[in-house]
C-alpha cells in the first residue's frame, strides 16, 4: 500500500479500511493476472520464432512479443491509473464527511 494510502486508512473506521485495501489487492491481482498473459504472448512468440524458420511465422512471433511488452505496460499504467483514483475519490470521501 502506498504511503498516501495507509495514512488515508488511518482516518477510516475499521470496515471502509478494510474495503480500501480489499480494492487495492483487487486490483493487484489484476495486475497479476494481466502480466501472466503478456509473459505467455512473449513466450509465444519467442516459440515461433526459435521453431520456425519461416519469414511469416516470425512475423507472427514478432508481432506477439510486441503484444506482450505492450500488453504488460498497459497493465502496469491500468494499475497506477485505478489505484490513484481510488485513493483520490475515497479522500475525497473522507474530506467531505470531515467538513459535515
Amino acid at each position: 500500500m502506498t504511503d498516501e494510502a495507509e495514512a488515508l486508512a488511518e482516518t477510516l473506521s475499521l470496515a471502509d479500511a478494510l474495503a480500501l485495501d480489499r480494492t487495492l489487492l483487487a486490483l493487484e491481482r489484476t495486475l497479476l493476472a494481466w502480466i501472466r498473459f503478456a509473459v505467455a504472448l512473449v513466450l509465444a512468440g519467442i516459440t515461433a520464432w526459435v521453431l520456425s524458420p519461416e519469414l511469416w511465422v516470425r512475423g507472427v512471433g514478432t508481432s506477439l512479443i510486441a503484444a506482450g511488452a505492450v500488453t504488460a505496460v498497459g497493465a502496469v499504467w491500468r494499475l497506477r491509473r485505478l489505484r490513484w483514483r481510488v485513493v483520490r475519490r475515497t479522500a475525497r470521501r473522507v474530506a467531505g464527511l470531515a467538513m459535515r
